[in-house]
Parts: C-alpha cells; structure tokens; sequence
C-alpha cells in the first residue's frame, strides 16, 4: 500500500532539448523550447512570455538564476489530464551566450550542447526557478523558488522541432542535429518524444522532413504551438505515459483538431465575456477598474486565463471606445433629424431661398435672431464636450456646420425638395379639384367616387395623387355641390308655389306626391338631386308640412328660417328695462332697434301701428 501510494505521488523529471547555440548554429531565432516550457509550466496568458533570451550578461550568467549552468529550471507542475494525476519538474537544456564575445560562457559544464543536453544526472546548488527575462539581474523583486538541492534523475526527454521558417536556419540543419541528437539519447536508455513548434506558422516541407524522420525512426510526434496554447500538456502527457504505461493509453490528437477545439474555447470565453462587457458596461466614461467586480465571476476568469488581463483590457477599451462612438453617432444623427424642423421655422418657403446656394442660406441661418433657439457655440470638438450628454438642452452644436457640412447640406436639398414636392402636390390637389368642378355632368351629388374615376385615370393630377388625397378632395367636393344643389331645391320649391297651390289644406295622398314630383321633374334642379332622392323626397316632404302648418318649426330652411332669424337678433340687440324714463326715451343712438317693415295691402302700417301702441302702454 505504501508502495502504490509512493508511487501516485511520483515527479517526472524531464528535460526539454533542441537546436542550440549561436545564429550560426541555430538560425537567427531559437526553436521555442522556452515557450513551450512558459506555456506548460505556467499557462495563464499573464504569465505568458512570447520572448526568451539566451544572450545575456555574465552577471546575469553567474546570478542564481542562471547559476553558471546551461540550463533553465522551470519549476513543478501538477495537471489533471483525462482522470489521472501527473506530477512534473521541468528543465530547459540551453546554451547561454556572453552578450561581449557572442559566444556560449564557460559553465560547470564545459561540454558541447549536443552532449551536454542529454545529461541524465542534473545538479545545481541553489539555483533559482527561472520566471521571465526581466528577472535575470532583479531576483529580489521576483517570487524565489529553489531548484531541488543534489542530483536529479532525468526520466525522459522532449525534443523541439521548429516548424517554422527561420533565416539562417534550413530543414536539413535541424534534421542533422536531430539525428545526431537522437544517437546518443538511445544510450540513455530513456523515453523521448518529438514536439513541433510553432504548428500555427509551420512550413509544409519543414513538417514533411520532420514527420518522415519520426516515422523512419519509430519516435512518436506532437503538433504543438505554444503561442496558440495547443496540443502542449499532450507533448508532455505522451512522454510520461512512455515511461509509465500506467498513466493511460496515449492519444495522438493532430494540430488541425487540437486548434479547431482551442478555438471553440476562445469563441467560448470571449463569447461570455463579451456578454459581461454588453450586460453591465454601458457607459463609455467607465474606466477598466470598474471591471475588479468582475474579478470572480467564471466568464472573466476564464477570459484572463486564456487571452490574459492585457487583452481584456483591450477588449474593454474597445467596447468603451464602441459605446463612444455609438453615442456620438446617435448624437449626429438626432441633430441632423432636427434641422428639418430648423428649415421648416426659418426658411418655411421656396420664396424665402430664392435662388440662394446653401453657402449662402447657411450664413442667413446663422445671422437669423431665432438662430441660438436651435444651435449652441460650444467650445472645442462638440463630440468630446459635455453637451452631447444633456438631456434637457437638445440644441444642435453650430460647428456641426464644419465638421457634418455636407451631411447638413443634404438635409438642406431635403427640406427644398419637400417644397417643391408640396407645392407640386398642392398644384396637383388643385388641379384635380377643378377638374371635378368642370366635370358637372359626371360628377353629381351623391355619386360615388368609384363611379366617376374612370373618366379621370388619364388626368395627370388624378395620377399624382394617392387614393386618399383624391377621396378627400372628392368628398370635399360632394359636401359642397350636395349642399348647393338641396339650396337650389329648395328655392325651386319655393319658386314653385303653384304647383302646391291645391294642397295646403288638403290630407296628401301618395297619388298627390306623384303629382307634385311629375310637376318638378323637368327642372334641372329637380334631376341634380338624382343620386340623392332620399334627401330630395324628405325635402319635399318637409315643405309640404311647412305650406299646411307655417312655422319655424315646420319651416324647410331650418335654424335658417327668417323668423328664427330675426328673434335671435332682437333679442341680441333690443334694450330691455322696467326704468320708465327708459321706456320714453332713448338718446344713446348705438342703443337704438331700427326697424323696416315691409307688407302688402296694409299689412306694414298695421303691424307698424300695434307696435306704436304697445309703446305708449
């Protein structure tokens, strides 16, 4: 039990090894051993660094980080990969090269790389855990963790293969050091693997060369990119279940594959946390430490492991910097959907333009004494000043003029085209209204509109207008001739009076109305009311009640019955009193009822003289 329990705890110490050395050797870049490290050991975006050095200083070279050794401890790793528990210690074989002479120092090892870097047995007093560049020479501002003090046991070995393209460096060099590389690790005795670098910028005859090597000699192979964050916890997973077949059944993912679930993650992650940013940041004068109440919610800290705190920021600002430019826009556009109102008050007509150019109606508006009703001076670039957050004054800024003149000047066309469009419709509404008055004979009273429009379809106002404008002035229409034509009935009635001579003391019959309607129907206005016979019978209905019983309430003209007429004006204008002095007298000539009586056969002077007498009593 103690056995087993020994050996779930157990550390694989492995040693990361690839092409070394100066430019010359290696090319004018390394093959990314330190970033694949970086990534495994510490994979947080933060404690990412895309930039190692290995031409450094002596100081640098016999500080505790360094520690006069050719390689680079990174440090213990615990990972949890599909079920099972791994434990690693990492080292870095490197060559470290003097920044004076350019070339590698002097270590406690004095062999070449090549042979150097498959040392089984590693060993450094004191040695600190290597973190980033800026720490070589600054170890005290730095976290300090000490390398295991002895000898450790190397347990395998992952060999760096860059796939990229690099000056100075070819295929078949890296395949030369590989192969020479590979001779000596078979001697360790010890399991090793191949890792490709750099699989987001790898070269198709680089891959090819490395990938027919792994085959020829039987070396299993992983895609990786540290950059990217792919397939790097496989290279180092495969290694270790070579040399405990314990630790699982090894699973060699392709680059295409890992990236393509890399990217599902990054979608992912920027996904929630961009719906954070939409959520919750909603005003652009928010600063970025607005986001520390975020700190522990899953979406952002799953955003900072992966794209780190940098790129969150950038985001955020981004957003912010969205959220801006949105409001300003929103801001132009209100303004620009407000000087058609400005237009409509300052220059409501065509004949208030003239023939003037915008640059000339532009400085009309601007001298105009309602000019500061719609526009404020302000003081710098009226996007970045306060105004544009007012709610209460909604002025448009007057250097719109300036920095939207032409958008300004499209409204300007706008608002004369809506002059012009209006006078035309107003031409077109008139046009079409005199044509329904010279059209006497089609258009009746009481007609219906879908009656009359086939004599019209051709008419260019007819054409120009919308079905409701033309209803509109047709009805319009209607109510006036209508109105007209029952006046013009009515006064034939009465010019017709012999015609109800024998009925005004008589019971009517209906043969009696057939009578009277025979009498009237070769008058013209008699036959206008044709659409409405309706309206014209109960006309005449009323005005045979008006000849047997003649009063105001049975008179056809209704409230415009001359005797309803004159009641209501002398009760406006005749001076009521009880005062008799009043009575007697009026010398206040305004105050005065001047009446005219007019009658036949001494109608006139009786009427004239019962008044008389009422006056004296």
């Amino acid at each position: 039990m103690a056995g087993k329990q020994k050996d779930k705890e157990r550390v694989f110490n492995i040693s990361v090894v690839g092409l070394s050395g100066t430019d010359k050797e290696k090319g004018s870049c390394g093959v990314g051993k330190s970033c694949l490290c970086n990534r495994f050991v510490r994979p947080e975006a933060d404690d990412y660094y895309k930039e190692h050095i290995c031409v450094i200083s002596q100081s640098d070279f016999s500080g505790r980080v360094v520690n006069n050794d050719h390689f680079v401890y990174w440090g213990e790793k615990k990972l949890v990969y599909e079920g099972q528990t791994y434990s690693f210690r990492i080292i870095e074989q490197t060559d470290f090269i003097d920044d004076s002479s350019f070339q590698p120092f002097r270590g406690n090892n004095t062999r070449t790389y090549l042979n150097r870097c498959v040392s089984t047995k590693i060993g450094s007093q004191d040695k600190l855990m290597y973190l980033c560049k800026d720490q070589l020479g600054d170890e005290d501002n730095f976290k300090k963790v000490t390398f295991t003090n002895g000898k450790i046991s190397i347990d395998g070995f992952l060999i760096v293969y860059d796939a990229s393209l690099v000056r100075q460096r070819n295929a078949e060099k890296q395949i030369e050091f590989m192969a020479s590389l590979h001779s000596l690790l078979k001697k360790t005795g010890k399991s090793y693997v191949i890792a490709v670098t750099k699989c987001d910028e790898a070269d198709d005859y680089n891959m090819h060369e490395i990938e027919k090597f792994a085959q020829k000699h039987k070396i299993l192979l992983i895609e990786t990119s540290a950059n990217e964050a792919v397939n790097v916890n496989l290279a180092f997973v495969t290694l270790v279940q070579l040399i405990d077949k314990s630790k699982g059944t090894r699973k060699v993912v392709p680059y295409s594959e890992a990236n393509k679930h890399r990217k599902i993650t990054i979608d992912r992650v920027t996904d929630s946390y961009s719906a954070i940013l939409k959520e919750h940041i909603t005003n652009y004068h928010l600063k970025w430490n607005s986001m520390k109440r975020f700190e522990h919610e899953p979406a952002y800290e799953d955003y900072i492991f992966h794209l780190g705190t940098r790129q969150a920021k950038k985001r955020f600002d981004s957003h912010v910097k969205k959220l801006k430019t949105n409001h300003q826009q929103h801001m132009l556009e209100q303004y620009l959907h407000l000087l058609p109102s400005v237009f409509d008050d300052i220059f409501p007509d065509l004949n208030i333009i003239g023939q003037r150019s915008w640059s000339e109606c532009r400085e009309s508006l601007e001298k105009h004494e309602r000019f500061e009703k719609w526009f404020i001076h302000l003081d710098g670039e009226w996007q970045e000043h306060p105004h544009i957050n007012q709610t209460l004054d909604n002025r448009i800024p007057a250097s719109i003029f300036t920095t939207h003149d032409s958008d300004c000047e499209s409204q300007f066309k706008n608002h004369i085209n809506k002059l012009c469009a209006a006078k035309r419709k107003e031409r077109m509404q008139s046009d079409f209204r005199k044509l329904l008055q010279a059209s006497s004979h089609e258009v009746m009273p009481g007609k219906r509109y879908e009656d009359i429009t086939k004599h019209f379809k051709e008419e260019e106002s007819f054409q120009e207008l919308t079905v409701d404008e033309r209803k509109e002035i047709y009805n319009s229409h209607q109510e006036e001739i209508t109105q007209k034509a029952k006046n013009d009935f009515k006064e034939l009635l009465f010019e017709c009076a012999e015609v109800f001579t024998n009925f005004d003391k008589l019971k009517l019959s209906h043969e009696h109305l057939l009578a009277i309607q025979d009498s009237l129907q070769s008058y013209p206005r008699y036959g206008a009311l044709e659409f409405l016979w309706n309206d014209r019978h109960a006309l005449l209905i009323k005005h045979l009640a008006f000849i047997q019983h003649p009063t105001p309430e049975t008179c056809i003209s209704g409230m415009h019955c001359m005797d309803l007429l004159i009641k209501a004006h002398i009760n406006k204008h005749l001076l009521r009193t009880t005062a008799p002095s009043l009575l007697q007298t009026c010398e206040d000539e305004f105050k005065k009822l001047n009446i005219l009586i007019l009658g036949q056969d001494g109608l006139a002077e009786e009427l004239s003289a019962v008044i008389e007498v009422r006056q004296r009593n």
